[in-house]
């Protein structure tokens, strides 16, 4: 390989491209990264926020770290880069990102320094695996396409959209028509013109939700693949992972493949975790029937509703689940309390678990999850030699396979906890 592709907005790389320094392919390099670590986070956050990045993350690759200092010392004197400064040792890494006056529709560029070429790609996809993932990977790396057409059509459409909506919110005398021309360079015009700060911010997000499903694509387009298994929670990542579900359907042979998940997994989840413990046996059994009919999510709403006089839906109930299961013990209380009253026992359990670390119980879930998701019965669809996808609690296969598939799914849940949970399947 003698070139490379890297990503960054274009007010970047027209800034890196004219000014006065000796290594810009080190630059380059260090503002894609920022990037692409942001794009491997699969998020509804805004997307104008700081993402922690490891410092190894940069020096595997410029390896002289007095030189990355001057590299991203520049880029943070130039105000291209910002950087939060929070760095807790063994807890948090600093965190980056491209400075606003930056923001701009992503571009690419070539990167040609042959050391730099090769310290970036002789760490990707070098992770050994085990047999049956072996398989998985050399199927992914060879097969994982999408149709860049057609998915770039759709995001441009969609923040064309979001934009109509947005402007004609803050300019109810003087709409903008569907006829009217808009495309993302007025877009940028309007962000780059607007006086009002939190306008501006808006139209700001709104490129970036652009570049971030864009970016992607792009990667994608390039067979720029990536798979890994986490060490910590032992998931499988992979572009496909960090891929915005509305994407899925550009997946190249799309309408040939069925997605099959695990209905309210992480409540799910959670119920195999706790199902032997020494927790109150009626709430157990209330839990079971709520996660195992695939109705959770539902009847907590009503829940919900019945408490607060509120009407939630779905979406946000699955962010209350998150927060609950998840966040600090101090936070959120008032969600808590809900979830509190109607299992207490339960809910003391969850506690119990984050007392010293409010991120074990999600690592936990994550392992149950992998143990059973990629460790048992991925290993037996590579056994029958059914090739899969996988999205951390999900699978996708052929529909021809989709009998055979859900028959093993079942199998093993039986096998290893004598219950079988409710499985959604749906196209692309």
């Amino acid at each position: 390989m003698s070139i490379l592709k890297r990503y960054m907005p274009s007010k970047v790389k027209d800034f890196i491209y004219t000014c006065n320094y000796e290594d810009k392919d080190h630059l380059y390099f260090i503002c894609d990264l920022i990037y692409r670590r942001r794009n491997s986070i699969k998020s509804d956050l805004p997307y104008l926020h700081f993402t922690n990045i490891p410092r190894e993350y940069f020096t595997n690759v410029i390896s002289n770290w007095k030189v990355f200092n001057s590299d991203i010392q520049f880029l943070i004197n130039n105000n291209v880069v910002d950087g939060d400064d929070l760095f807790i040792q063994g807890r948090k890494c600093k965190g980056y990102k491209i400075n606003d006056k930056f923001i701009s529709t992503i571009d690419s560029v070539t990167i040609d320094k042959r050391t730099l070429i090769k310290n970036i790609i002789k760490g990707v996809n070098t992770q050994k695996q085990t047999e049956h993932l072996k398989e998985y990977k050399k199927h992914f790396l060879k097969s994982f396409k999408i149709n860049y057409k057609d998915a770039i059509e759709y995001v441009e459409s969609l923040v064309v959209k979001d934009f109509y909506q947005i402007y004609n919110s803050y300019h109810p005398n003087t709409p903008l028509l569907p006829a009217t021309k808009t495309d993302l360079s007025y877009i940028q015009h309007m962000f780059e013109s607007e006086p009002c700060a939190d306008k501006k911010m808006t139209y700001g997000n709104l490129i970036e939700k652009y570049n971030y499903y864009r970016f992607s694509i792009e990667v994608i387009n390039d067979g720029d693949l990536f798979f890994k298994r986490n060490k910590t929670n032992l998931r499988i990542d992979t572009n496909l992972t960090s891929l915005k579900s509305d994407l899925k359907k550009f997946i190249i042979g799309a309408e040939n493949l069925i997605q099959i998940d695990i209905s309210n997994s992480q409540p799910t989840l959670l119920y195999f975790l706790i199902k032997n413990e020494n927790i109150n046996k009626k709430e157990i059994q209330k839990y079971k029937e709520w996660v195992l009919s695939g109705k959770y999510y539902e009847k907590f709403i009503d829940e919900y509703y019945i408490s607060t006089l509120k009407k939630i839906d779905r979406k946000k109930i699955k962010d209350i689940m998150f927060c609950i299961f998840y966040s600090k013990n101090d936070s959120y209380k008032y969600d808590k309390e809900i979830f509190r009253k109607i299992f207490p026992s339960i809910m003391r359990w969850i506690e119990n678990q984050k007392v010293d670390k409010h991120n074990k119980l999600a690592i936990d879930l994550q392992k149950v999850e992998s143990e059973i998701v990629i460790d048992t019965i991925c290993k037996e669809l590579t056994e029958v030699e059914i090739k899969y996808y996988t999205i951390h609690d999900s699978w996708i296969v052929n529909k021809d396979n989709q009998e055979e598939t859900v028959k093993i799914i079942k199998r093993e849940f039986m096998n290893k906890y004598n219950e079988i949970p409710d499985l959604k399947i749906s196209g692309l």
